[in-house]
């Protein structure tokens, strides 16, 4: 079963950060891309349904539950795709939300050694340099 609420809040959540609403529409009617560091998400209305590693090209789709416009925009991201792996919804929801966190704690890092002028070891979590 699918968790809706887990991908409302994740939506919710990134629209409020990036201005969703005021984004281009690169390639096609109804179809976005956002990039959050190094991750690139793409939707189609407003559902996610594909993220990529920017530096790797390589592409993680959902499986299509909707209608033939979004099979349309993911059969074209897979075409542009070096790589990409297809996964059912859950799976799908759940790789994206441990991109995000990844890409938010990589930000956050970036920003705290720009505020605070140090460097963080990430080898020995905890210890900071000056």
């Amino acid at each position: 079963m699918i968790n809706k609420s887990i991908h409302t809040n994740v939506f919710k959540e990134i629209k409020d950060l990036i201005h969703f609403e005021n984004l281009p529409i690169p390639t096609q009617k109804n179809r976005y891309e956002i990039t959050i560091g190094t991750l690139r998400i793409y939707y189609s209305y407003n559902s996610m349904i594909a993220f990529e590693n920017i530096n790797d090209r390589k592409i993680t789709i959902s499986e299509n539950l909707w209608n033939k416009t979004t099979a349309k925009h993911i059969k074209e991201i897979k075409t542009i795709a070096g790589e990409w792996v297809e996964l059912n919804r859950n799976d799908f929801l759940n790789a994206v939300l441990l991109e995000l966190k990844k890409q938010f704690q990589e930000i956050g890092l970036s920003l705290l050694k720009e505020r605070l002028n140090v460097t963080i070891d990430k080898s020995n979590e905890g210890s900071t340099k000056n």
